[in-house]
């Protein structure tokens, strides 16, 4: 995106005779600039600090932020909102309240209960208490119960009413027990293709928002207007109603929001997979790393064993750590058997059986290329005391290979000499 250097901010007197704003489409430029490298929640904190730059953003800044950068829930919020919006069942949210639903965390009605996302159907952050208090599902429609009575030949029937792309209900199926005549009800989705009918749930009353101005938010049509619907008589009626009466905006101004989620969706996913790529190649390169290690270690184990009588070798017997070497940090777990948090951790490449010698050597597990010739003779000398310091015979020196002999031969002439 390219910044528009040459825009100035226009200023006109309000009716206090103070300068405002009217515009400034190089903050707006900087600002939309600037949501490419923030997370949904700082892009909220950044927006709230000032109302000029509340008014600089626009929809599909908060879009494409949310989609791109944001978490599974604030995606699905989007994804719930886009559903209502695609056919006019909610009032538009305004930038404010699209990014105070993209970061909700507690119910907007009793700000008490934590919410995950939007709920489906009705576009409002509200919790279950909540909704079960503002819900009322004793709208009903099937084949049967669509048919208008003889009473009402002349009226729209509730199957009409439901049917309409901009009124917002949630179907919940149902069939009629064949004991007792009493009406069993089911959550399960297979439980609407039962065919006696479905029990729609609908938004009780309107609400207004109660932060900045006062305009209308969530569902349009509630059901406190179904009762004034069943009194009309054409469909034209019920259209006119829901714009005139119910404000209702045009399909048109929905239109930009809608193709913002569609475009910014496919971004999201283009970097989501350059994400998950760039990821494997991470991960491929830190097992490489973690082999390379665990190679490194069973060398310089190997050479500092052949410098050791050969009854002291079974201290450096080891058990190497696979679940660090094939998972990584992350999912690796400490064995039973090395318990011991002080000598042992769940993020060494091999575990010494022996507790003295794992503690002696721990460094060097982490970073073998510290193992220098000097610091491996320091560590067969340590070895060795405390291999004799347990009782092992001054007999074994004659077992051990010839580096170890002459190294003590060459030790004896310097101390003659």
């Amino acid at each position: 995106m390219q910044c528009n250097l040459n825009t100035t901010t226009k200023w006109s007197r309000n009716t206090c005779g103070r300068l405002q704003r009217l515009s400034n489409v190089f903050l707006h430029d900087v600002v939309s600039l600037v949501s490419h490298f923030l997370s949904p929640r700082d892009l909220f904190n950044t927006l709230f600090t000032s109302k000029i730059i509340m008014s600089t953003i626009q929809l599909d800044d908060i879009i494409r932020n949310a989609l791109s950068n944001g978490n599974v829930n604030m995606k699905t919020t989007l994804e719930n909102l886009y559903d209502l919006t695609l056919y006019g069942k909610i009032y538009l949210p305004s930038c404010e309240r699209l990014t105070r639903l993209i970061n909700a965390r507690r119910c907007e009605l009793c700000n008490v209960n934590r919410i995950k996302a939007v709920r489906q159907g009705y576009g409002i952050a509200i919790c279950f208490p909540c909704l079960l208090g503002n819900t009322n599902g004793n709208i009903y429609t099937s084949e049967l119960l669509s048919e208008p009575p003889c009473d009402r030949k002349n009226t729209i029937g509730t199957h009409e009413i439901v049917s309409n792309h901009r009124v917002s209900t949630v179907s919940q199926g149902y069939y009629i027990s064949l004991h007792g005549g009493t009406n069993r009800y089911f959550t399960s989705s297979k439980s609407q293709s039962y065919p006696y009918g479905e029990r729609r749930f609908i938004w009780n009353h309107p609400i207004v928002n109660e932060h900045g101005t006062r305009k209308e938010i969530g569902p349009i049509v509630t059901k406190k207007d179904v009762a004034m619907l069943q009194k009309m008589t054409t469909i034209d009626e019920l259209e006119a109603y829901i714009t005139v009466h119910l404000n209702a905006p045009a399909l048109t101004v929905y239109r930009d929001f809608n193709d913002a989620v569609r475009h910014c969706r496919q971004i999201s996913y283009t970097n989501a997979q350059k994400r998950k790529r760039l990821n494997a190649v991470k991960k491929s390169a830190a097992a490489r790393a973690r082999q390379l290690k665990l190679t490194k270690v069973q060398e310089w184990i190997a050479v500092l064993a052949q410098k050791l009588p050969s009854s002291a070798r079974y201290l450096l017997e080891f058990m190497i750590n696979y679940q660090y070497t094939s998972h990584g940090p992350k999912y690796c777990m400490l064995p039973l058997s090395f318990l011991n948090a002080v000598v042992y951790s769940r993020l060494n490449i091999v575990f010494f059986y022996d507790d003295e010698i794992h503690a002696l050597l721990k460094t060097y597990i982490s970073a073998p290329s510290r193992l220098n010739p000097s610091k491996m003779e320091t560590a067969r000398a340590e070895i060795c005391n405390i291999y004799f310091g347990r009782g092992g015979g001054v007999s074994d020196v004659s077992d051990t290979d010839d580096t170890f002999v002459d190294d003590d031969m060459h030790m004896d002439a310097e101390e003659d000499g």
